[in-house]
């Protein structure tokens, strides 16, 4: 069973393919097919054990539909015609005003990827994933992104500070 909530609760902002999208919730319990219940927007799940934008401690996880032939949200991260990532690795991403830093894109056939143990290592802060839609039909793969926050430095937080008056 999926459940959402309507209300946004923060933005996903990935600047190198133009994605500037409300943030909303889901709940996918286990053994369910992840399906966020919309095309236009990412969903962040709330499943026990996985975390929120800038948790230290565990994994944020984030699903989001693409479509061939129509217009989801996840179309901006790979390109249809071919399948390869638009996002590529070093790229930044934005949640809820955390920003993160692509670190891995992969895809793999979607019946494996919950034993992909890449995808569910608590060393990742962020886990985005989608479907990869294959240029000459046929079922879709899935297709994810894994980040890691950027964690600013001395010399970022001194240059952001306000001057002494």
């Amino acid at each position: 069973m999926v459940e959402a909530a309507p209300e946004s609760v923060g933005r996903l902002v990935v600047p190198s393919v133009g994605i500037d999208s409300e943030l909303h919730t889901m709940e996918a319990m286990d053994g369910d097919f992840i399906d966020p219940p919309g095309f236009a927007d990412p969903y962040l799940l709330l499943n026990p054990g996985y975390g929120m934008p800038g948790d230290d401690s565990m994994t944020t996880y984030l699903a989001i539909h693409s479509w061939r032939g129509g217009n989801a949200l996840g179309n901006a991260l790979l390109d249809a015609q071919t399948g390869q990532p638009r996002v590529q690795t070093g790229a930044a991403i934005f949640l809820d005003g955390v920003e993160y830093q692509v670190q891995v894109v992969n895809t793999v056939v979607k019946p494996d990827f919950r034993h992909i143990d890449e995808v569910f290592d608590a060393s990742w802060d962020l886990v985005i994933f989608t479907c990869r839609w294959h240029p000459s039909g046929g079922p879709s793969d899935a297709a994810y992104l894994l980040a890691n926050q950027v964690v600013p430095t001395a010399t970022d937080l001194v240059a952001a500070a306000p001057a002494a008056p």
